[in-house]
């Protein structure tokens, strides 16, 4: 029936920024603060008890310590980051966010409710000098409510997943498409987006857009350590002014792949030494928890292992693909084409089976996800939603059905081709072995 409201943050005056539905907390950053501040409080409580120091009163100053620090950075975060991306975007369409307002009467028993009154229970309890020693005055009070409120949140999924359940999948479709829209708004007006966060542990993830998106020869993520992380998927947007200008970036190109395969490839040697050392030293173990412990570490250590050559394999392939790029590129400019020289197989009789079923699994996730466009386009909040949302939902939607029927374009022609020839035909070996 409470609201610890995120109203004043713009949530729920545009798809951009979907508020939570009932039942769920109507504000992550004060609903996650006493949680995040218990779990800390405890930490400290271990902590210094390893460490053979007193616990005198920490039992409430850890919590209150903990929720007063979490939730001071995240209220921080949500007038820097979140309302000022939400001012940005609302003042284009002249909607005003309104005022702040704590708690707002709904009619709806939902987290909130039990938050507040965990933490009511949790004053009240403080109140008590048995139950809070009154030496660490004022913090008491903050650290009672921390426990109360972390208990009241906590125990609402267990006895509302009915309504919480759909309640979260529904806010979890809403953030997806938030995203999308929050990615268009902010190529499109240049604008710094927050991109809200489900979890109530983390109030808000940053998006940063401080700078004009660049097209390289293959697409890539940022990462604030590494800086661009190329995945092997070609950009065929990246367009060189001229073929010296492209052989240019693609041979620096070319020199970061290289460099960074030579990193990974390194690790990896590392790791695979380091996995049969410990393989033999595990076989020689009796006692049953030091071997479940090792067992566990090496099944680590294998994942990363294989996350890491999987990871050289799309740098081999990318390695490979601006090579070609580039001899395209040199031919290209004494007015020649470039064409790979024959391999080992008939392209006229070969059969691609595995592309094939490759086609038709993409041609599947693609109407997979078209299915929950064209449920999210029915919902009766896609009515409400402004029309530039709408016309932005409905360009992904196109967007999407130009690739299904590409998809099956491609299907169709190289299922013609699947007839023409015996698989054993492109084996090499197939006749000697």
């Amino acid at each position: 029936m409470l609201d610890l409201s995120d109203a004043g943050l713009g949530e729920g005056l545009h798809p951009a920024f979907p508020a939570p539905p009932e039942p769920l907390a109507a504000n992550s950053t004060v609903a996650g603060a006493p949680v995040l501040g218990s779990a800390a409080g405890a930490a400290v409580i271990v902590a210094r008890r390893l460490l053979g120091l007193s616990i005198h009163g920490w039992g409430l100053k850890g919590p209150a310590y903990g929720t007063l620090l979490f939730l001071g950075y995240g209220l921080y975060r949500n007038e820097i980051y979140e309302r000022r991306a939400a001012r940005a975007v609302l003042d284009r369409q002249g909607t005003t966010i309104p005022s702040r307002t704590l708690l707002v009467k709904n009619g709806v028993v939902q987290q909130d409710d039990y938050l507040v009154a965990g933490c009511a229970i949790g004053i009240l309890c403080a109140l008590s000098k048995r139950v809070a020693p009154s030496t660490i005055g004022w913090l008491r009070y903050v650290g009672a409510a921390s426990w109360g409120g972390c208990g009241g949140y906590l125990i609402f999924t267990p006895l509302n997943s009915k309504v919480s359940d759909p309640a979260t999948g529904l806010y979890t479709r809403r953030l997806q498409q938030a995203r999308l829209l929050q990615k268009e708004l902010a190529e499109k007006h240049d604008l710094t987006v927050a991109a809200k966060s489900l979890s109530p542990f983390s109030p808000s993830v940053q998006q940063s857009q401080d700078e004009t998106p660049e097209t390289w020869p293959h697409r890539y993520g940022l990462d604030p350590r590494w800086g661009r992380i190329f995945i092997p998927s070609t950009d065929y947007t990246w367009v060189p002014a001229s073929s010296e200008e492209g052989i240019r970036t693609l041979e620096e190109h070319l020199k970061t792949l290289v460099e960074r395969r030579t990193r990974e490839v390194t690790e990896a040697e590392f790791i695979w030494h380091e996995l049969a050392d410990r393989e033999t030293a595990f076989q020689c173990m009796t006692d049953d928890k030091a071997r479940d412990a090792s067992r566990r570490a090496l099944e680590l250590l294998g994942s990363t292992h294989h996350k890491l050559w999987d990871s050289i394999s799309g740098l081999d392939w990318m390695i490979a693909d601006t090579k070609k790029r580039i001899l395209q590129l040199e031919a290209k400019q004494s007015g020649r084409t470039w064409t790979p020289a024959p391999g080992f197989i008939d392209r006229a009789k070969f059969r691609p089976d595995l592309c094939v079923e490759i086609f038709r699994r993409h041609l599947s996730n693609l109407e997979e996800v078209n299915r929950v466009f064209d449920a999210a386009m029915t919902d009766r909040e896609f009515s409400k939603m402004p029309k530039d949302a709408q016309l932005t939902l409905r360009g992904h939607k196109y967007q999407l059905l130009q690739n299904i029927e590409a998809t099956k374009a491609a299907i169709k022609e190289f299922e013609a081709r699947l007839d023409t020839s015996s698989v054993d035909e492109w084996m090499p070996d197939s006749k000697n072995s």
